[in-house]
């Protein structure tokens, strides 16, 4: 066929032939099945990224933008659905496959005629904490558990767009179409697996969304922030310095008594990985963050004397509470010398 072009490829160690053609699938002439290859590239979704993190005109420019969606940052994992063809694949943002956690959704896909186009989503559950779903997420079903997690859908983009890493869609137009897909799913019966994440004109919307969800229904709810995002923005992937989506994420900061050191992996093998400390009298482990190599290395070399070291009060900061009273991506900040208690 035009258009197509035939490579060399190393799957399980073994060689055949492929045909990729630029909607990202191929023949897999060992298994005799259409596959979906994504594109060669870094990074598959619009990252978001924290103000602090923006250049002074970067920043300046989303403060003055007047239009913006706020959207509740559902706490799940996040993937990808893609529809190619009429067939529908799931993959994490990363771009490893998915393997039966959302299969349900897949079928849903398929069942509708819309073709060609990616779903940006959170794999999630009204009433599950994040390690729960994490689980889920990770290891897909036994045969006899119940499908638990629903798909969240924050973004779409045409596959084209998704394939070539860039759109001229605005966010506005990729929310509209999220509703088509949406309004198709539920007439089909599929509601119950789907839904959009929620967005208003302002943060005290969102916030009195989750409040509601929480009291009214007694939800678990677990969210991880909100989202801003301009609703002219087109999509890029990776690109998150521009600016048109940004993090909202409330920093917790407690000071905290080192009760032991925990040796690092990889690169952090020979000094300290992370501090063993106690919040809310339960076992906290406590992230590097601010700490050098120099100062981890000194930290574990001289555990029970050097600043930092067992019996020292830490600066935490964290992203809030998880749903089970621990510190979310709690990291080091800094020594306080001035106390001699933790919190």
């Amino acid at each position: 066929r035009r258009g197509i072009e035939t490579r060399r490829c190393l799957i399980l160690k073994t060689s055949y032939t492929e045909s990729l053609d630029p909607s990202g699938l191929f023949f897999n002439q060992k298994e005799h099945r259409m596959t979906f290859q994504l594109p060669p590239r870094k990074h598959f979704v619009h990252k978001a990224i924290e103000p602090r993190n923006l250049s002074p005109k970067v920043l300046a420019a989303a403060d003055a933008r007047q239009d913006d969606y706020w959207e509740v940052k559902y706490d799940g994992c996040c993937g990808m659905l893609i529809k190619a063809k009429g067939k529908a694949y799931a993959f994490s943002r990363q771009g490893e496959p998915v393997n039966g956690a959302l299969d349900r959704q897949l079928r849903a896909m398929e069942s509708l005629a819309h073709d060609n186009y990616v779903l940006f989503v959170e794999g999630w559950a009204a009433n599950l904490i994040h390690s729960d779903i994490n689980g889920a997420f990770r290891r897909g079903y036994g045969d006899d558990e119940p499908r638990v997690l629903e798909s969240v859908i924050w973004d779409m983009v045409p596959l084209d767009t998704f394939m070539a890493g860039k759109g001229g869609l605005s966010y506005s137009t990729r929310s509209y179409e999220v509703d088509t897909v949406l309004f198709a799913l539920r007439n089909f019966g599929f509601g119950h697996i789907f839904r959009k994440a929620f967005q208003a004109k302002s943060k005290l919307a969102c916030e009195s969304y989750i409040d509601s969800c929480r009291e009214g229904r007694g939800e678990i709810f677990a969210v991880d922030g909100f989202m801003r995002k301009a609703s002219a923005g087109v999509w890029n992937a990776g690109a998150g310095s521009c600016g048109t989506i940004l993090k909202d994420k409330e920093l917790l900061t407690v000071d905290l008594k080192v009760d032991g050191l925990v040796e690092g992996k990889g690169k952090f093998v020979g000094m300290l990985g992370a501090f063993e400390c106690t919040y809310n009298g339960k076992p906290q482990l406590v992230g590097g963050g601010t700490l050098t190599d120099k100062q981890r290395l000194a930290i574990w070399n001289d555990k029970a004397t050097v600043d930092g070291g067992i019996g020292s009060i830490i600066e935490v900061h964290a992203l809030g509470e998880s749903t089970n009273g621990l510190l979310r991506e709690p990291r080091f900040y800094c020594v306080r010398y001035d106390k001699t208690e933790g919190e």
